[in-house]
């Protein structure tokens, strides 16, 4: 009798223990869309967003959304993170480049030939899909697009894999459009030199590493 009423505190403690938990991803997501929401309306009325104009893309990752607002006629980019309480603006000019970035995982299987069977084998597969953007004024946001962590547990977690690869290049080409947009408009203003010494003076404050200095210098020499 003791041990039944044991088990039955243990189930009790679990279910009310489970509905604590939904309760606090409710109020925490309800919280992330009041943000979003607020976000929003800020930038329409303090940015210079039109609601007519503006597109909105959503990344993913661990239960972490970030949405990137992207407004091709003002040439504005927002990045709105709910989960750090953070709304970050920048334009096309400051965006200094905008990189797809692939992380491979690799799978090992053991194998069996005891009786024929195949000896151990491994494969490769897309672990990750990050689009990271690098800009003059608000640093570096890293967005993340596809995040498999079924693979290496032995399921498929390629299902939807096209799909948001699609997406992160809808949203790099997105970004890249406002980057040429301010560069068309803006070019003959600003000398190549002048934009490297620009980037320069960026590498030595640490606003940039090595590795983006080199690659937005070489675009501008290409």
């Amino acid at each position: 009798m003791g041990f039944l009423f044991f088990i039955a505190l243990v189930v009790v403690a679990i279910i009310l223990y489970k509905k604590k938990k939904d309760k606090e991803f409710l109020e925490k997501s309800r919280a992330n869309w009041d943000f979003y929401d607020d976000s929003e309306r800020e930038l329409i009325k303090n940015h210079g967003f039109s609601k007519e104009s503006m597109s909105e893309y959503r990344s993913h990752k661990l239960g972490t959304t970030r949405h990137i607002v992207t407004d091709r006629a003002a040439n504005k980019i927002a990045f709105i993170l709910p989960e750090e309480k953070s709304l970050r603006v920048t334009t096309g000019e400051k965006i200094l480049s905008v990189d797809l970035r692939e992380e491979m995982g690799t799978v090992h299987r053991e194998g069996d030939t005891r009786f024929g069977g195949p000896s151990a084998s491994s494969s490769t597969f897309v672990k990750s899909i990050d689009l990271v953007v690098v800009t003059e004024d608000i640093g570096s946001i890293e967005l993340n697009f596809h995040d498999d962590y079924l693979s290496e547990r032995g399921y498929d977690g390629s299902a939807h894999l096209q799909e948001h690869r699609a997406k992160a290049i809808q949203v790099r080409s997105t970004i890249q459009k406002i980057m040429e947009r301010t560069q068309t408009t803006s070019s003959g203003s600003v000398s190549v030199a002048d934009e490297i010494l620009r980037l320069d003076s960026l590498f030595k404050e640490g606003v940039i590493n090595e590795e983006e200095f080199n690659k937005a210098k070489d675009k501008l020499l290409a």
